[in-house]
């Protein structure tokens, strides 16, 4: 009788355990498909479970050289500035026309949920604090007159990249 009960106890502490230490269910509304963000990549991609690695469509950021030395200016801050954006969040994908890079890389504008109103559209994000510039596509332009919008409102502040 003590060793079920002992077993009984011990099951419903380690599923609750279980169900506190890993988000379950994403925020949001309903019919729509949140994704959860395991890890940053650089400041204009991410590992996303479920899906791979997904690049943000209209963004290039600064990034590191092949050696790990600093090749770009503000490489750390891009990708700093991701990382509290989105790692261990759930975002929302959404794609263009063209799914896929050259490398393998889902294409993709991603947004996150701030509150239960309102979301930060991440790509756009980076362009608006000077982290990253436009990388204009022929193909992918459903968004492109916001994100050129944020471009130009950081160049003209003279926000990060734009700064010198």
């Amino acid at each position: 009788m003590k060793r079920a009960a002992f077993i009984s106890v011990a099951f419903a502490v380690l599923c609750f355990a279980g169900c506190v230490s890993v988000p379950v269910e994403p925020p949001g509304k309903r019919g729509i498909s949140w994704y959860w963000v395991e890890r940053v990549l650089s400041g204009d991609s991410i590992a996303v479970k479920g899906v791979g690695r997904v690049k943000y469509i209209g963004v290039w950021a600064p990034g590191r050289s092949i050696t790990g030395r600093h090749n770009e200016k503000l490489w750390k801050e891009s990708l700093d500035k991701n990382r509290e954006l989105v790692e261990g969040k759930w975002v929302r994908l959404e794609f263009d026309k063209r799914r896929e890079d050259n490398l393998g890389r889902f294409l993709a504008y991603v947004f996150v949920q701030q509150d239960y109103r309102t979301e930060i559209f991440v790509n756009g994000e980076m362009l608006r604090v000077g982290l990253a510039r436009l990388e204009e596509s022929t193909v992918n332009t459903k968004l492109i007159r916001r994100l050129e919008a944020l471009e130009s409102r950081a160049r003209g502040q003279r926000l990060g990249i734009w700064s010198d």
